[in-house]
């Protein structure tokens, strides 16, 4: 009895190191658990009306191990972002009663990328994510948690939508005297 045991643990052992290792050969990597590698390696964040992205923007960018600087002369790429919209439209109505069923959020800003002599690396482009939900009427507490809910996760995509365009961003290195590779 005591072997059987030793053995079903041994093979459950020996299936889960396999499978940990077959996972991390293949390439899968859990959301979030690695960084992406930039061209450069300072950003000066140049923010005009896009509040709810920039907290969430820098912890990405930091987590990426690009430095962010005060100085916008001490960066080698500025990267802009405007015009932050959050939109909460009916998407549905009950037809009998005339009372809102669906909902669709839409989040959209646009980014920018230029050096610091002002050459656009990016022109501008719109990031934007759209979701939707049921209303419950009756549940009114629980639809307002699901709506902050979806608000945080369309910024959140939004972030690492433009960290995923930065990484796209060719970058010479003329601007600040640093050599080319």
């Amino acid at each position: 009895m005591k072997h059987i045991t030793v053995l079903i643990r041994f093979m459950l052992v020996s299936w889960l190191v396999l499978s940990v290792t077959s996972l991390a050969g293949c390439g899968f990597h859990m959301r979030g658990s690695q960084g992406v590698e930039m061209g450069f390696d300072t950003v000066y964040l140049q923010s005009d009306g896009a509040d709810s992205l920039v907290p969430e923007l820098r912890r990405q960018l930091r987590y990426s191990a690009v430095k962010l600087t005060n100085a916008k002369s001490a960066a080698q790429v500025v990267l802009n972002i405007s015009d932050e919209q959050i939109d909460r439209r009916v998407l549905s109505v009950d037809p009998v009663t005339g009372k809102v069923r669906e909902y669709e959020l839409g989040y959209e800003v646009y980014v920018t990328v230029t050096d610091i002599t002002g050459k656009e690396l990016m022109t501008t482009q719109p990031v934007g994510f759209v979701r939707d939900y049921i209303f419950d009427e009756t549940a009114v507490l629980s639809t307002y948690e699901q709506d902050t809910i979806i608000r945080t996760e369309l910024i959140r995509d939004a972030a690492n939508a433009v960290v995923m365009r930065l990484q796209a961003v060719e970058f010479s290195g003329e601007a600040t005297g640093e050599p080319q590779e």
